[in-house]
């Protein structure tokens, strides 16, 4: 049986960024000579340093459910936070309770950006366009009610009437 050695953590941090535009990112994963343990490929640039002193660190998951990702870590020196999972809308993203802007990393990875200290990370996915669904849902089922309502209340007024 092989074992593949070099497989990466589901979430870890990496020390620098690039910026790509999307069309040139591919290409840039694949030169042997760029390690994804040292640096990430955004598609946008951030108000953030894109060069660091960090180096590569597996972080822990300490709690994971489908909607919700906890992680707790300790860094030195400021880096990207990367989740070896796809960068899907609808995931927020909150270190010690203060909300933290995703970035798209590698072309379908998740990541955030760390600066040196203490992190307490939650990942909740948390689209809105749920909340859309349920607000029309809602205003679909009063509307029926106040239909069915209505028309149940003349109804009513008409049999009055047929019986007087």
């Amino acid at each position: 049986m092989y074992q593949n050695t070099n497989t990466l953590p589901r979430a870890y941090i990496v020390p620098n960024a690039i910026v790509l535009p999307k069309d040139k990112i591919l290409d840039k994963l694949k030169d042997v000579n760029f390690d994804v343990r040292k640096q990430i490929i955004l598609q946008k640039k951030p108000n953030i340093n894109l060069k660091n002193n960090s180096s590569f660190k597996e972080v822990k998951i300490t709690h994971r459910e489908p909607n919700k990702i906890q992680l707790e870590t300790t860094l030195k020196e400021s880096g990207f936070l990367v989740f070896s999972e796809i960068d899907y809308p609808g995931w927020k993203a909150y270190d010690n309770g203060k909300k933290l802007e995703i970035y798209n990393a590698n072309y379908i990875l998740r990541s955030i950006y760390l600066t040196q200290g203490d992190h307490n990370i939650s990942l909740i996915y948390d689209p809105s366009s749920f909340k859309v669904g349920i607000a029309i849902s809602s205003l679909t089922l009063l509307l029926s009610i106040a239909f069915l309502f209505y028309k149940g209340v003349f109804r009513l007024v008409d049999i009055k009437k047929n019986f007087l």
